[in-house]
């Protein structure tokens, strides 16, 4: 993520140093390099925004990390407890023994997928 913000950076700077030279340098005699000079500052600017969509796509997926949760439930009583999932666990697994006497089970495995965070104005 560092390693892209610097190149973002770099190349804005870059863009913004192409800019000033053209403001001021005199053009009249060679429009040839006027014209390279803005396809250059062009092709930059495009890297630098396709830079920035990457970024912000790539933090998004690091930012979906779904969780999964165990419900236990007592066979006699009301008991119920959630906890994260554990390797192993499946569905009517006795995991132990309640307060009460009855069976702990595993009563439902389920898992919690995060919201999208909404896409910024550049990417709708």
């Amino acid at each position: 993520m560092r390693k892209e913000a610097l190149r973002t950076f770099l190349l804005s700077a870059l863009i913004a140093f192409l800019l000033t030279f053209m403001l001021f340098t005199p053009w009249e005699q060679d429009k040839e390099a006027r014209l390279f000079f803005k396809l250059i500052i062009l092709l930059l600017m495009l890297t630098v925004l396709l830079s920035y969509v990457q970024s912000i796509k790539q933090a998004e997926r690091i930012k979906r990390v779904e969780l999964t949760y165990t419900v236990i439930r007592c066979s006699n009583c009301n008991y119920k407890l959630e906890r994260e999932y554990r390797e192993g666990d499946f569905v009517f697994k006795r995991v132990g023994i309640c307060q009460c006497g009855g069976s702990l089970y595993i009563d439902m495995i389920y898992t919690i997928k995060p919201q999208r965070p909404s896409k910024p104005w550049l990417l709708r």
